[in-house]
């Protein structure tokens, strides 16, 4: 080990993690639950929804920390074609009749490899650490019904900039695999003690909404480039609590694809930057009263495979055979959010 970094094997509230730490950062990961980094903490704030128990985590595993999305969102009736080739998925969101999310979010991920070290050449130098995981999907071992084989490589790196992910999923099929992925990210508001939600404001750079039925929650094909909504959170910022939010957006390409929850007071704020892939976002946090608000990054809208929409407008993408798909995001501490 060098400088203050460890790396350690432990329990969070009876989950089993490896638990990273390094330049005044923690973080918590539980492989056996698609290896989600669960917590991030720093400096007396405690960033991202963590499970009370693994229990409830194991109930709910799209709700805490940043769950991996395979697909992300949902899938209307579970199903669609792809090169004259019918896939069907769960139906497991019965009272909508959808597929939603995936099952990667609560699959047993393998450690790979974890290491300390010194980062130095920037101005952010000090101690860091790694840890690295994999799941793979074959055909003696199917993810669900999915009839592709492919790998996953989800990496976490800390140090002085904050938390950086890695994922890379290669398709280790002898066909294309059609691809969305997303993360249901889960942040604490408010993520300081002793302060009210009414005291952050989220901050996100969209340039439309895509309107979903209020029944089945597809998009019905409707947008809007200007409401209260859009605005609130291009500008100052929108309030993550007090009232049901449930939107889904087109990020704005001309920016930074990246959320700010920042607690005004104290004028410390949680950025999650996201890599340019991650197009779309869902904005959710059940109700407006349980205490978090989920930014949630994909490379799809909602039902892309259903969707009329071209490829280079709904997301909707496929891998060749060995081809793999990359993408990189950071989760960081800042001051305050500079346009």
């Amino acid at each position: 080990m060098s400088g203050a970094a460890r790396i350690e094997k432990t329990s969070v509230n009876g989950i089993p993690a490896i638990r990273l730490h390094a330049s005044g950062y923690t973080a918590s990961i539980c492989p056996s639950m698609g290896a989600n980094c669960f917590q991030l903490e720093r400096g007396g704030a405690s960033f991202l929804r963590t499970p009370p128990s693994f229990e409830v985590f194991r109930e709910n595993p799209n709700v805490f920390g940043l769950p991996l999305l395979f697909p992300p969102n949902r899938v209307r009736g579970g199903k669609y074609r792809f090169q004259g080739r019918e896939y069907r998925l769960p139906v497991n969101e019965i009272e909508r009749g959808n597929h939603i999310h995936g099952f990667l979010s609560s699959a047993e991920f393998s450690l790979l490899d974890a290491e300390t070290g010194v980062v130095t050449g920037d101005a952010c130098g000090g101690d860091s650490c790694s840890a690295t995981f994999t799941y793979e999907a074959t055909r003696e071992a199917p993810y669900s019904s999915f009839p592709h084989e492919f790998r996953v490589v989800l990496s976490y790196s800390l140090d002085g900039r904050g938390l950086a992910q890695t994922l890379e999923v290669e398709n280790r099929s002898d066909s294309d695999m059609p691809i969305g992925l997303g993360f249901h990210a889960a942040f604490n508001c408010p993520f300081l003690p002793l302060t009210s939600p009414d005291e952050y404001r989220l901050q996100l750079p969209v340039s439309e909404e895509l309107f979903l039925d209020g029944s089945t929650f597809i998009p019905t094909g409707e947008v809007s480039q200007a409401n209260h909504l859009i605005t609130a959170l291009c500008g100052e910022g929108a309030r993550p609590q007090g009232g049901a939010i449930s939107s889904h957006f087109r990020g704005d390409r001309g920016r930074p694809r990246r959320a700010i929850l920042s607690h005004i007071p104290s004028k410390r704020a949680i950025a999650y930057e996201v890599d340019p892939l991650l197009a779309f976002w869902m904005v959710w946090n059940q109700g407006g009263d349980k205490g978090f608000i989920c930014p949630e990054p994909q490379t799809w809208i909602v039902d892309a495979p259903n969707s009329a929409l071209p490829p280079e407008e709904s997301g909707f993408c496929a891998l060749h055979p060995g081809a793999s798909i990359v993408l990189r995001s950071t989760l960081s501490e800042i001051e305050t959010y500079r346009r």
